[in-house]
């Protein structure tokens, strides 16, 4: 059977040098700027307002060869790994896809209140994945015998207070959307550390 999170990295690392090509090859044509391809494909208010309905699911495939992808990658695969098998390669897939589609789809209904809108970063989609296995063993540990619940905590406050100080609203409003969308997804296939927050915290 096909190994849904091998397959992801695979594409997200063919998909940075694909991109990398298209920055290379657009020189000295566009210097200091965007291709016109990767704008094509990369999700923006205006985008969805001109019906480029497929930069909802080309979005996070647009991104440079760097070693932040690289280490987001190594712990996309550790982590993917344990929530394809927990939950199966179908539910994980209706997983990755929703993370990937419901919050730009939030993201751009709050645009017409916050104005023009843009997202292009895998961190929070990959961070979603971290989640959902904090979500699946909430009693698991992690460095220095700490419970995995505890840094996804502190690194989702983090998250949240940088951007908010930033007024950053679309991280915040994509890492929110993302969170929600990740606990109730889990949640429908019956995750049982989803169903009580109460008891997901007490969990030692």
């Amino acid at each position: 059977p096909m190994d849904l999170t091998n397959t992801l990295v695979g594409a997200h690392i063919l998909s940075a040098l694909f991109t990398a090509g298209i920055y290379f090859f657009s020189q000295p044509e566009v210097v200091g700027g965007t291709p016109p391809l990767v704008r094509a494909l990369s999700f923006t208010s205006q985008n969805i307002n001109h019906f480029y309905v497929w930069t909802l699911i080309t979005y996070p495939f647009i991104h440079m060869p760097t070693i932040w992808l690289i280490i987001g990658l190594f712990f996309f695969w550790w982590f993917g790994r344990e929530v394809e098998c927990s939950l199966g390669m179908r539910t994980f897939l209706i997983l990755y896809s929703q993370v990937i589609v419901i919050p730009p789809l939030v993201l751009y209904l709050c645009s017409f209140k916050i104005g023009p809108v843009a997202f292009s970063d895998t961190q929070h989609i990959h961070f979603m994945v971290f989640v959902a296995w904090v979500f699946i063993h909430p009693g698991a540990l992690l460095f220095f015998q700490i419970p995995a619940k505890w840094f996804a905590a502190v690194f989702i406050t983090v998250y949240t207070i940088h951007d908010f100080s930033l007024r950053d609203w679309d991280q915040v409003i994509f890492l929110w959307a993302s969170l929600l969308t990740t606990f109730f997804v889990l949640r429908h296939y019956g995750v049982n550390g989803c169903f009580r927050l109460t008891g997901w915290f007490s969990t030692r």
